[in-house]
């Protein structure tokens, strides 16, 4: 019986020109490419250039480099982080309030800025906004014009009854209440 030899190129060090490979030349893991690592290609070692390698194995010897190269776009963006789930921004308009504050469950229905209501900034002549992160679940709140006045928010058609013969806007975040 007579054995023939097997010959198994790897991916990584050859290219039909003798050339190494470019930072095309990314590993795959389960088909897609995997932008973390490649080869970082080989310096044509061996008396054709065709000796192979695998990833972090040297081509041709000692003469190719044959590591593995960091492959990430130096300048590639990534997108930016989505905003907390609980991150809400309310929204009243008044031209005529001197403050507009923003209390509730969220923050023991402080009466006051000082107590912890949070202090809305007036933009556009009469818009009023503040975001806030306010935890996750079901909340209800009011807002308080000029320190005296407390309105379910005109905006939001969510309300519950407030115990008092008035109603608490509602607002559920992350998904559900708690």
């Amino acid at each position: 019986m007579r054995l023939l030899p097997l010959v198994v190129l790897l991916s990584g060090c050859l290219l039909s020109n003798g050339s190494s490979p470019d930072a095309g030349g990314y590993q795959t893991i389960d088909g897609a490419p995997y932008p973390g690592f490649r080869d970082a290609g080989c310096s044509g070692g061996g008396a054709s250039g065709t000796s192979g390698g695998a990833s972090g194995v040297g081509c041709g010897g000692n003469s190719g480099t044959g590591s593995l190269a960091d492959a990430a776009v130096p300048d590639a963006e990534l997108p930016d982080a989505a905003p907390p789930c609980d991150l809400v921004t309310f929204h009243y308009t008044n031209a005529t309030a001197s403050s507009v504050w923003v209390t509730g469950d969220f923050t023991s229905w402080a009466a006051t800025v000082s107590a912890g209501a949070l202090q809305m900034t007036k933009s556009g002549g009469d818009q009023w906004t503040r975001s806030a992160q306010i935890g996750p679940g079901h909340h209800v709140y009011k807002f308080i014009i000029d320190g005296t006045t407390w309105i379910a928010d005109p905006d939001n058609p969510m309300t519950e009854d407030d115990g008092f013969g008035g109603v608490n806007s509602v607002i559920d975040t992350c998904g559900g209440v708690n």
